[in-house]
């Protein structure tokens, strides 16, 4: 089960690719993860892609929030980051909308406020996309809290900084914890949320188990768990494990609460879903709210 990040995942997969060894990531969600062989496929992730979390944060700025221009935040050294910045931008501008500029996280000399106040003055743009790769938290968070003190316009105080939309890597305490008031709305697209309905039973399950509340990597680590026991329930060699993987079919109840399969291509037969963080914490956004989403091309 692994790896972590996507980098570390895409330079560890060559050697499970010469081996025939399953792989299961729970959190690497870069969409250029495959192994060479695709006929002989060893890589699955029980997490969408970045690709399905690219495409459900497009169609809610540009449909739902209405917001037809943004700046994109990103690493470009991350395979994670820059690989989520490509599949935003692509399924975006297929809707109708804008990559108005692409600002580099890890850039040593980038100036926040400066960037901040081109973005709603020059560029005319009233939203961030942040990516940030899992070192770059911090100074997406720096962003953030910049941006809550920015007003472009001293002669209207009602005008506000511009608003914010993040990757999975920002669901975090760290986020709630560090960024206060300068996360205050911010809406980000995750695999999995210990509050939506279908992840009640195993959410409360967990929360007996380890007191306090569970992340989506919780989740989406049991499930990849869950995945090797079936796998694995009887002698199994390297080959009878990647067929049983290929082949599996769990329901809810086996699950953190949503169904597990695999497509082809080892991807999860999943949907993200949306968290925004109100009052200080993460709360989801609701199905109903998405609606028009779904109905969209």
């Amino acid at each position: 089960i692994g790896h972590n990040s996507s980098n570390a995942s895409q330079a560890a997969l060559e050697k499970y690719d010469q081996g025939g060894l399953a792989m299961i990531s729970p959190t690497s969600t870069s969409s250029d993860l495959t192994s060479l062989d695709k006929k002989n496929n060893v890589f699955f992730r029980t997490t969408p892609s970045n690709l399905a979390f690219a495409i459900k944060l497009a169609q809610h700025v540009k449909i739902k929030a209405g917001l037809d221009k943004v700046v994109v935040f990103y690493d470009d050294d991350s395979a994670y980051s820059k690989g989520f910045k490509q599949d935003f931008q692509t399924y975006f501008e297929q809707l109708g909308g804008k990559v108005v500029r692409e600002i580099e996280l890890n850039n040593h000399n980038l100036n926040i406020t400066e960037e901040l106040k081109r973005s709603l003055s020059q560029d005319q743009v009233k939203a961030a996309m942040l990516f940030p790769k899992v070192q770059s938290i911090d100074t997406a968070l720096d962003i953030a809290k910049a941006n809550a003190h920015l007003n472009p316009n001293p002669n209207n105080r009602s005008q506000q900084g511009l608003k914010l939309f993040g990757g999975d890597t920002l669901y975090s305490n760290k986020t709630l914890e560090e960024g206060r008031l300068g996360v205050e709305g911010l809406t980000i697209v995750a695999p999995w949320f210990r509050e939506a309905p279908e992840a009640e039973n195993f959410s409360t399950v967990a929360k007996e188990l380890w007191p306090g509340g569970v992340s989506w990597r919780t989740a989406t680590s049991f499930d990849a768990t869950q995945a090797f026991i079936q796998a694995l329930f009887e002698e199994a060699s390297r080959e009878i494990v990647l067929t049983r993987l290929r082949n599996i079919n769990l329901v809810p109840s086996d699950t953190s609460g949503l169904p597990l399969q695999f497509t082809p291509q080892g991807e999860r037969e999943s949907e993200p879903v949306l968290v925004k963080i109100s009052q200080g914490k993460f709360q989801l956004v609701p199905e109903q709210d998405e609606e028009v989403v779904k109905k969209s091309p």
